[in-house]
């Protein structure tokens, strides 16, 4: 039995391709080493790599440029002396002539003298540049192009108002055929005022070109009064101008007092709307009048045929009081020889669907007019009217009291909405409730608060005490007045806040 060394066992079981100790570490450090390493080391690597490879460039000499600048020969003056005497002593010889020098100077300024002389005269001289001038565009064409349906403009009294109106229908012909239906207020108080227009009905025509055949054609005008009744005085529309002032001057004056405005629109819609709607015209209706119409609860109704029928409506009218619903309209009359004024109280209406103006007496003179303070628009219902069929309010004439710039104005324009929306605001906003309250409160006659007396006859100290006492009453109601309406503002309060117009 033979016997083996143990470390020949350990010998043999040693694998033949084992690497050397220093080999082995080397590679476990490269195998436990991570991404981010191996990456760095690689390019690290490729780095070293690239900095071994050389590349030679062959430099090239460069070029240079050399600039010289030659020298310019300068010729030296020679100078002669002449031994020999000339009779020519320039400016100190008796004679009347001067030395070559001189005289070549003199030459030689006067040739420069007149180059001279010629330019100048070219130079102040030049032609002037004549430049076309450009056409200005007319009146009409300035104004087609502002828009102010619905507003309540000032146009300058009843010859502005009809100048507008002329320019109105001037546009309105350059779109289309158009029909044009007058409406007068057949009152004794537009007496005056129908008879101006009808003096302009002439020029109105003319300056639309109406007595040119082309122009007949396209524009159509129908006559319409009113008062208590509606007369259709020029029932089939014509371009002849003598029928249409037949027909204006033959209105009568209606002296029952009451203007159904609607009633004669509705008239105007039945007779002439077949018409428009046959020659495919555009139509306009042309109001004359100095009241909102006593008939306005029909306005809705109309206002919403016109508009369905693509009827603008446009209003000749007078601007309403601030706040108020009763106007006045300064009437004159002859009687026997004399001549008589008088302001009449008429109904312009408020310029808002309900008077939100408190009607409080002034005492002292210097604010009576205060009591006719123009709002500087139209009624609620005529302006109203213009405003949902396109059309315009003119302002013939104004109240005779204090007014506001009509510019100003523009900004404190009254709310044309629907009365129904105007209602429903009112049941929503005591605010706006107690104010209207308060207004229907105080509009009183005017004898209900007299004015009190300043000056009293005083005999003796028992009648000056009674006449005292007797002063004291209008102060008395006056303080009932204005405590109640105070009551019924303060009910409001709590609502102001939410106040949006």
């Amino acid at each position: 039995m033979s016997t083996i060394p143990a470390n020949a066992a350990t010998q043999s079981a040693e694998p033949v391709g084992m690497l050397p100790e220093d080999d082995a570490t080397a590679l476990s450090f490269l195998y436990d080493m991570p991404a981010w390493g191996m990456s760095l080391l690689l390019h690290v690597l490729i780095i070293v790599v690239l900095a071994t490879c050389t590349y030679t460039i062959m430099s090239e000499p460069e070029v240079e440029l050399t600039a010289e600048i030659p020298m310019e020969e300068i010729r030296q003056e020679e100078y002669v002396i002449s031994s020999e005497a000339t009779d020519v002593l320039g400016s100190q010889s008796d004679m009347n002539i001067v030395g070559p020098s001189m005289a070549a100077a003199r030459v030689a300024g006067l040739d420069n003298h007149r180059e001279e002389v010629v330019r100048v005269q070219d130079f102040i001289n030049p032609r002037l540049a004549v430049y076309e001038t450009l056409p200005t565009p007319n009146e009409a064409e300035q104004i087609q192009t502002i828009d102010l349906t619905g507003s309540s403009e000032h146009a300058g009294g009843t010859d502005g108002a009809i100048d507008r109106i002329t320019q109105e229908i001037a546009a309105s012909l350059r779109e289309n055929k158009t029909l044009v239906v007058w409406l007068f207020d057949e009152s004794l108080s537009l007496e005056k005022r129908r008879e101006a227009i009808a003096k302009r009905f002439e020029s109105i025509y003319q300056q639309l070109g109406l007595l040119e055949s082309d122009v007949q054609d396209a524009l159509k005008t129908g006559i319409i009064g009113y008062g208590q009744n509606v007369h259709v005085l020029q029932k089939e529309p014509t371009s002849d101008l003598p029928e249409l002032l037949n027909a204006v001057r033959s209105i009568e004056n209606d002296m029952s007092g009451q203007e159904n405005l609607f009633a004669a629109i509705s008239e105007s819609l039945r007779v002439f709307l077949p018409v428009k709607k046959r020659t495919r015209s555009n139509m306009m209706l042309i109001v004359v009048t100095d009241e909102r119409g006593d008939d306005f609860d029909n306005m809705e109704e109309i206002i919403g045929r016109c508009a369905r029928s693509g009827v603008k409506a446009y209003v000749i009218g007078n601007t309403s009081i601030f706040g108020r619903q009763e106007g006045y309209v300064h009437f004159e009359w002859e009687f026997e020889g004399e001549q008589f004024s008088e302001d009449i109280p008429v109904d312009q209406g408020p310029e808002t669907p309900m008077a939100e103006g408190l009607k409080l007496p002034f005492w002292r003179a210097s604010a009576r007019p205060l009591e006719r303070m123009s709002s500087g628009f139209g009624a609620y219902t005529l302006a109203r009217l213009c405003a949902e069929t396109g059309g315009i309010f003119f302002v013939a004439d104004e109240a005779v009291g204090e007014k506001f710039d009509p510019i100003i104005m523009r900004r404190y324009a009254p709310d044309y909405r629907s009365a129904k929306v105007y209602m429903r605001e009112l049941q929503t906003n005591a605010a706006k409730a107690a104010l209207i309250q308060a207004a229907q409160f105080s509009l009183l006659d005017s004898n209900d608060i007299p004015v009190p007396e300043t000056v009293f006859d005083a005999p003796d100290d028992n009648a000056l005490r009674a006449a005292i006492t007797e002063a004291q009453k209008p102060l008395a109601t006056l303080d009932y007045y204005l405590a109640t309406m105070g009551t019924e503002l303060e009910k409001g309060e709590k609502d102001r806040a939410k106040l949006d117009t």
